[in-house]
């Protein structure tokens, strides 16, 4: 089920969470994802994720996480990536 959710929001919009070019190809069978994730998309995430009660903020990065994962694997990602991440772990801690 993760993986088609996944499919689904990177068919939508979902593509503007990487710098470079992220699609599902479909005669592929598998995600492309040729850049690192979005430090503006993640600050605007973020911003949004802030204002939300705990247990909704935790919800919305465990998705976006799996999400990651789902499309790019979590280990996969770049040095960029990882520290992208950590900022965004780095801020919600604060």
């Amino acid at each position: 089920f993760q993986r088609y959710r996944a499919r689904l929001l990177m068919q939508g919009s979902a593509a503007q969470i990487f710098d470079g070019t992220a699609y599902y190809g479909a005669a592929l069978g598998k995600f492309v994802v040729e850049g690192p994730i979005s430090g503006k998309f993640v600050q605007g995430f973020l911003n949004v994720v802030k204002e939300q009660p705990l247990k909704e903020r935790q919800k919305q990065v465990r998705n976006f996480l799996v999400f990651i994962d789902e499309v790019k694997g979590l280990k996969n990602l770049s040095d960029q990536d990882n520290r992208t991440l950590q900022s965004l772990y780095d801020a919600l801690k604060a």
